[in-house]
Parts: structure tokens; sequence; C-alpha cells
């Protein structure tokens, strides 16, 4: 199960306090969203007590080209890195945000289309939204559903972002890194994060169709690399190619 969410009622997961507050970083989630016309905020880590300081990860349908794009904002104008594709309304796509430096943004859509940004920039967050911008004026509500976030103190490689596209758990990527995974599942309140306990209050977000993830074995060590997850995706019939094999070894 995921968590779906309907921006007009102001629903939302949320916790005071961010498992990433400074460069690098990481973070990501699953997402699918109704329409290519609205600013869908899909997770940030945020100042809560200003409206000028945020990483933010959202969908764009209000821009040309309706792209995902990875904010991020201090005191200067926003600093934004823009998927060089659009994501499509009423699909699931992999959004992921990373700042490997002050002076370095990029985001990818489902592991690939990558975009970035330059400018420098220092957010100082200190709160953990899901589903909308959570800073001292909340703003961007997302509609739709939303799905395995993850977030990382490390800058994730391309690598890493083609490996979280096809599907693979945010455990299997970088786990050496990884401080908040929720997978969102639906079924609890608080939302469970099940690597830094950085549980989410939920507010009006239901339960809703998941998508299809690469998931580690239970009881099995969980540092596998990019390739590793990839052939494990194969050998299970993920993805088929014409003329190339569905099981690899």
């Amino acid at each position: 199960m995921a968590r779906d969410f309907v921006g007009a009622s102001s629903q939302y997961l949320e916790r005071n306090g961010a498992p990433a507050t400074a460069v690098p970083l990481s973070f990501g989630l699953w997402f699918k969203v109704p329409n290519i016309t609205t600013n869908y905020c899909l997770c940030a880590l945020v100042d809560k007590d200003t409206d000028s300081s945020w990483f933010a990860l959202s969908a764009r349908g209000d821009l040309a080209s309706d792209p995902v794009v990875f904010e991020r904002k201090d005191s200067a104008p926003n600093n934004r890195a823009s998927s060089t594709a659009s994501f499509s309304a009423s699909t699931w796509g992999h959004a992921l945000a990373v700042a490997s430096a002050t002076d370095s943004g990029a985001v990818y859509l489902s592991g690939g289309s990558k975009g970035t940004d330059t400018a420098i920039c220092t957010p100082a967050p200190d709160r953990l939204s899901v589903g909308r911008l959570g800073r001292l004026t909340p703003a961007a509500y997302t509609t739709g559903q939303l799905a395995e976030f993850g977030c990382w103190t490390a800058a994730l490689s391309d690598a890493d972002a083609a490996v979280l596209g096809l599907g693979v758990s945010p455990e299997l990527v970088r786990p050496d890194a990884l401080v908040a995974y929720h997978r969102l599942i639906g079924r609890n309140s608080p939302e469970t994060d099940e690597r830094g306990r950085f549980e989410l209050t939920v507010t009006g977000a239901t339960a809703a169709d998941h998508p299809r993830i690469l998931s580690a074995p239970k009881g099995r060590g969980l540092a596998f690399t990019p390739v590793q997850v990839i052939v494990t995706a194969a050998n299970r019939g993920w993805f088929r190619t014409p003329g190339i094999p569905t099981r690899w070894r």
C-alpha cells in the first residue's frame, strides 16, 4: 500500500526534525499525480520557522515541459534543477534530488533525465514534509499517491539513481548512508521509518495501491551493489528487452 493524498483537504505527513540537514544529501520517492497542470510538492526538507529556506522535490505541471524540479532555497531566489523529460499524469514515476555540495544540485526522473543547478545555496532544514512544502506558510499540497521515501546523508550517483528508477528499494541503495526510509504503506499512524526512526505524523492521507518494488529478503544483509540489484531484478523478469535474456548470471 502507498499513501493517497488529497491536496484540497490539506493532507500530508510530517515530522519536526530533519534526517539530513546539510550537504551532501539525497532524497526521493515514487509518485503518481492526476494531472500535469499543477505544482505538487512531493517531499521537502524545510525550515519550519521561515518561508525562505528549504530543499524541495516537486512535480511542476505548472511549468513548461512539466519537469520534476529540485529546489534549493535560502535567502536568495529559488535555485532549480529541472529534469530534461516530463512526468506523466496518472503514471508512477520516481523522483530523486541530490545535493553534493552547496553549489551542486541535481534531479532525476525515473532514474535518468538528469537536470543540474550550480548556484550556491545553504538551506538549514529542521522539518521533513511529505505531500506539501511544510514551511512557515505551507504550500503546494500534493494530490495523488506517494510511496517509498528514502533520505541519505550522501550524494547518490547516476548509477544509484538508475537503480532506484528501476523500482529497487532505498534500503538496497547506499545503506551505509541511508538515514530515513518510509515505505508509506498507509497502515500505521504515525507512519513508520524503518531506518532512522523519523516517524511521520499523519494528517488525512489514506492507504492506496503500492508501486512494484524490489525489497531486501528478510534476514539478509543489505550491502548490495547497483549491479547486483539490477541482476536480481532481471532474474525476476522485471524488465525484458528484445534479444536480451530475462535471466542474467
